[in-house]
């Protein structure tokens, strides 16, 4: 772990379009440098003998919303394979954001939803991470809208269900957008906790459904201190 850094102060800011399923309200889209893609935190929904973690990423919305959408971008750690042959579901989990020690850190589960591999939607973006793994963005329905308040921060965990948690079998990384407030938190299936980092941030997009009346500008920012770790 790196030392650590200062407090950061950031924001997100974005006009929302009107979107076929929802009005989009928050957006970390996947990083506009090609050359960032591979890079990104391991984020699994079970424990695994190498790269045994599950990740989350704050965010807060300007408006309340019934989140029914959510849009993500990942990729094979290809140990084994360049595509998701090894993951068959992904879990989306959003937590209460809880002050320890001074940083914002998962608490409570507030919603979960498990989905097949297929109602993702996965599709190839056309990048290739430097191993040659194939970045895909996903774009799933969440059935039951998950209703969110304005101006609370909040986490957000998206982990892949594996068929193979053996050392040779492939992890799942959750991509890095482009830099916006860079705090998150990981957690560690061995150790059964949750640590917080000032490093990156994760590639997602938060659609509200049905769309509401008026476009909401959305916005994410977080304060945070804390070190490092990378894939």
């Amino acid at each position: 772990m790196r030392t650590p850094m200062p407090i950061v102060l950031a924001s997100l800011a974005l006009t929302p379009a009107l979107a076929l399923a929802g009005e989009p309200v928050f957006g970390q889209p996947t990083t506009t440098d090609d050359s960032k893609v591979g890079l990104g935190w391991y984020s699994n929904a079970e424990a695994r003998v190498l790269k045994n973690y599950k990740h989350a990423d704050d965010f807060v919305l300007t408006a309340p919303a019934e989140i029914g959408r959510v849009v993500w971008w990942g990729q094979s750690s290809l140990h084994s394979h360049d595509d998701l042959t090894n993951f068959d579901s992904f879990e989306i989990e959003i937590y209460e954001a809880i002050l320890v020690g001074g940083d914002w850190m998962p608490g409570a589960v507030i919603a979960e939803r498990t989905l097949d591999l297929g109602a993702t939607n996965p599709a190839p973006t056309g990048r290739l991470t430097p191993a040659g793994a194939i970045e895909y963005r996903h774009d799933a329905m969440l059935g039951t809208p998950i209703e969110l308040a304005a101006d609370t921060r909040y986490f957000i965990a998206i982990a892949a269900g594996l068929i193979a948690t053996g050392r040779a079998s492939d992890a799942w990384q959750w991509q890095d957008a482009d830099l916006h407030d860079g705090w998150s938190a990981t957690y560690s299936w061995a150790a059964g906790t949750w640590t917080g980092y000032q490093d990156s941030d994760s590639a997602f997009e938060l659609y509200a459904v049905p769309a509401p009346a008026t476009a909401a500008p959305l916005c994410g920012a977080a304060v945070a201190l804390a070190g490092r770790r990378r894939r």
